[in-house]
């Protein structure tokens, strides 16, 4: 079996949720859906996950998974490992010595590496949880182990779970226990090395200026966060005064493999002709894929806009979503095939594809921008183009104004027009090749303004709804 083929198997077991009337149902309907079979994330925090079954034990590991650890485990690249595994064990159970012991002294009898350290063991409501480091003086990898709750330390050392990840100053994990006939057992965990501050944010406002507003919970252990309950939307990590990871708890973002028919196929008048078409319902799924994870309002959205943009030679259907009035989240689809790249990064940044299926693999992939809405009226998403294996945003915005609307223009801090495109029906594609903030003035047609906004424009790096995803050690 390849490695992809276990990331899809894990894929199809373990999927982020969304609280409800019924929680843990959902993570059962979730858990035997779709979804993404690329392991990625926010770079160098990215994270190691495990996915467990009752009804066997379809363990898949992912994040580097390839059976046992290597002899030479993976080069540490930040000094904030080394801090990771310098830090006193964590966990409900770190006070138990015999047990931290006890597990160590198993797990170095079989270690590749000359050093075993037991990061963190735990034990949830049905599990008993330990996160281990193998490491050299200059090279480490991660085991997550899990066992029934109370097991003993020889019971862990021997369980199965996910081997071989490699160690990063913020490990993400999170497991699930059950099938689709009983309700499961969720835990996770997200740990940095000691004395850092981990924050969990679950829900969050989009304000009149179409910025994210979010409210940080700190962790009431400090440098670590467990849960049984459904997992937050974002991680925030903070060491020495300085944010050094902030991002989606849930990894993988970029990739959608699966995009799901529309739970909520009415939702909007207008949807009634563009939902008999596989671009609509495509973009009805992103929607919800990315909104309602984001930990953002999700409210029901409409077709802000409708057309085609081109992607390489070709025309493309696209659809534009987003609030009927006012500020929110909008997401911008190309394409109708069910999986989808999403575009986080600026096309200025983009890095070579690293995935084993490659760039041919994905050339049919639908393509996928997020972004946000003011109080203006006006929408302004850069239109997603592929580079590689990847999305990003491209040089050219799609701008959605008022029926009214002639034409827009783009006015830099100094007051010239640095870009401009006439608007049919109220929207255009206008080429904007800077990335510093500018006014867009919408004209109609005896060229006086309708409206002004701001452009949605942000600082360098990957950002999801116009937040940082931040991978700083």
């Amino acid at each position: 079996m390849s490695v992809d083929e276990l990331r899809a198997g894990f894929r199809r077991l373990t999927d982020p949720v969304l609280p409800s009337e019924d929680p843990y149902g959902e993570v059962l309907r979730r858990a035997r859906s779709r979804r993404r079979n690329r392991f990625a994330g926010f770079g160098a925090a990215g994270a190691a996950l495990l996915a467990l079954a009752l009804s066997g034990p379809a363990i898949v590991g992912v994040g580097g998974w390839q059976g046992a650890p290597p002899s030479e485990g993976y080069p540490v690249e930040s000094e904030w490992t080394w801090r990771l595994i310098d830090s006193p064990t964590r966990g409900n159970l770190a006070g138990d010595t015999e047990l931290v012991s006890d597990l160590t002294r198993a797990l170095a009898d079989e270690s590749p590496l000359p050093g075993v350290k037991v990061l963190f063991v735990h034990d949830f409501a049905r599990s008993r949880v330990a996160l281990v480091a193998d490491y050299s003086d200059s090279a480490a990898s991660l085991s997550v182990l899990r066992e029934d709750r109370g097991a003993s330390a020889g019971d862990l050392a021997r369980s199965d779970g996910l081997r071989n990840a490699r160690l990063d100053p913020f490990v993400n994990a999170h497991g699930l226990l059950g099938d689709e006939e009983v309700r499961v057992s969720f835990w996770q965990l997200g740990l940095a090395p000691a004395g850092c501050t981990v924050a969990t944010s679950e829900h969050a406002t989009i304000g009149p200026d179409g910025a994210v507003r979010r409210v940080w919970q700190p962790a009431p252990t400090g440098d670590y966060a467990v849960s049984e309950e459904m997992p937050a939307a974002r991680w925030r990590t903070t060491c020495d005064g300085v944010v050094r990871q902030e991002g989606p708890v849930e990894p993988g973002i970029d990739e959608i493999d699966d995009l799901a028919a529309p739970s909520d196929p009415e939702a909007a008048s207008d949807w009634t002709t563009l939902l008999d078409r596989p671009t609509g319902q495509a973009a009805l799924a992103s929607y919800q894929e990315l909104v309602g994870p984001a930990g953002l309002a999700a409210t029901r959205p409409v077709v802000r806009w409708a057309g085609t943009v081109t992607d390489g030679a070709h025309a493309v259907p696209a659809a534009l979503l987003g609030p009927a009035t006012g500020p929110g989240a909008v997401v911008l689809q190309v394409g109708a095939e069910s999986k989808a790249l999403v575009a986080l990064v600026d096309n200025n940044q983009a890095t070579p594809d690293d995935s084993a299926t490659g760039a041919a693999n994905r050339a049919g992939w639908s393509l996928v921008a997020p972004g946000t809405a003011d109080d203006s009226g006006v929408i302004a998403v850069r239109v997603p183009a592929r580079a590689g294996g990847r999305a990003v945003a491209s040089d050219r915005m799609l701008v959605v104004g008022p029926a009214s609307a002639a034409t827009v223009e783009a006015v830099d801090a100094t007051g010239a027009v640095v870009g401009s495109a006439r608007m049919e029906r109220g929207a255009a594609i206008l080429i904007l090749l800077t990335r510093d903030e500018v006014t867009l003035r919408v004209l109609d047609a005896t060229g006086k303004q309708v409206v002004a906004t701001v452009t949605p424009e942000h600082a360098a790096g990957q950002q999801l709804f116009g937040e940082p995803i931040v991978s700083a050690w």
